[in-house]
């Protein structure tokens, strides 16, 4: 008596999970599945990945991926996100590309570019991280307000009022504002300046 081992997969047509089991089908029906998924776990245990996904882009079902399990909810992301890539992608067919990064929780910086563009990526990138890191330190700056108002009212007359007429802390404020918005674009364009230097 031969022993038949049957798979089975709950699906519906309301959520991605049909997408998954035609996905374990087909993985069954390509040869050499193990050098994908060989070739997939090193470069995540390589890059510090925690899965990655082999798709193909009309089905959105994934060919290949690593031997770790795969989430429902993360499997869903990725077919939203070449939902995205696709419907974006028929806007700016003419050759332009979009770069999207992450420069804090609330700000994304989104650049433009030509396709040949593309070549210089890796400096592209490169000079990212850069500006990030100088977007990032003048965003960590506090205006310092009321302390910047007394020291300078402090150094310019020797003394500290008790009393101040309202006029002269709105005077006082916007001297400190003011200063604060020459030194800014100084620190900018002193912290990127080589970065970007790159793109000429």
């Amino acid at each position: 008596n031969e022993v038949i081992n049957i798979h089975y997969h709950l699906t519906t047509i309301y959520d991605h999970s049909i997408f998954e089991a035609f996905s374990k089908v087909v993985q069954k029906l390509i040869p050499h599945m193990g050098a994908f998924e060989s070739l997939l776990n090193i470069f995540c245990n390589n890059s510090g990945l925690e899965k990655a996904f082999l798709f193909d882009v009309a089905t959105k079902i994934y060919i290949a991926t690593d031997p770790s399990p795969v989430d429902m909810q993360v499997y869903e992301l990725c077919c939203d996100m070449i939902d995205l890539v696709v419907d974006v992608g028929t806007i700016y067919s003419d050759g332009t590309v979009l770069l999207l990064r992450g420069v804090d929780r609330r700000l994304a910086l989104v650049c433009v570019l030509r396709e040949e563009g593309m070549d210089r990526q890796g400096i592209i990138e490169y000079n990212f991280q850069r500006v990030r890191q100088g977007l990032q330190k003048v965003l960590s700056l506090r205006q310092p307000g009321a302390a910047l108002a007394s020291h300078r009212a402090a150094a310019t007359a020797g003394r500290v009022e008790e009393h101040r007429s309202f006029a002269d802390k709105q005077t006082a404020a916007a001297a400190g504002s003011q200063s604060l918005r020459i030194e800014l674009p100084n620190l900018i364009i002193a912290r990127t300046r080589t970065a970007i230097s790159y793109f000429i």
